[in-house]
């Protein structure tokens, strides 16, 4: 088994495609290639076993190249500091942005890598949940 290897690229003032372009010359020396996309709109080379992933932000954009499936997601977040500090003391501040912070990359590894939405996964587990109740329920009569 190969194991895992990826290159992350950074760059300002580039757009995506130019970042695509010089991250598959640098990682692998592709010049040509042709981006196909699956059922859920992911990206992938069409016929060269490597993937990537990109995303931008305001005047950043970012690449990872990788053997294996990946997944990268930047975000240029804004919030209202002032309604924040009028409503939480600093612990509860502190706590608050680690918490969103954290549930936010959540969010962007799950849509990432499983290619479906948070919520999706949570209306499966409700939905499982249910079934095993049920399946437990018939067991117990």
């Amino acid at each position: 088994m190969l194991k895992n290897t990826y290159k992350l690229y950074i760059k300002e003032n580039y757009t995506s495609e130019n970042l695509l372009k010089y991250a598959l010359k640098d990682y692998a020396n592709i010049d040509k290639y042709e981006i196909v996309y699956n059922e859920y709109g992911k990206p992938y080379l069409k016929n060269i076993d490597i993937y990537f992933n990109i995303s931008n932000s305001k005047n950043v954009s970012v690449c990872v190249i990788s053997n294996r499936e990946v997944g990268i997601d930047i975000q240029y977040k804004t919030y209202k500091e002032s309604l924040k500090n009028k409503v939480f003391n600093n612990k509860e501040q502190e706590l608050l942005d680690k918490s969103i912070e954290k549930l936010y990359k959540f969010e962007e590894l799950v849509n990432k890598f499983f290619e479906t939405d948070f919520n999706e996964i949570l209306e499966l587990q409700s939905r499982l949940k249910e079934e095993e109740s049920k399946n437990n329920t018939k067991k117990q009569r």
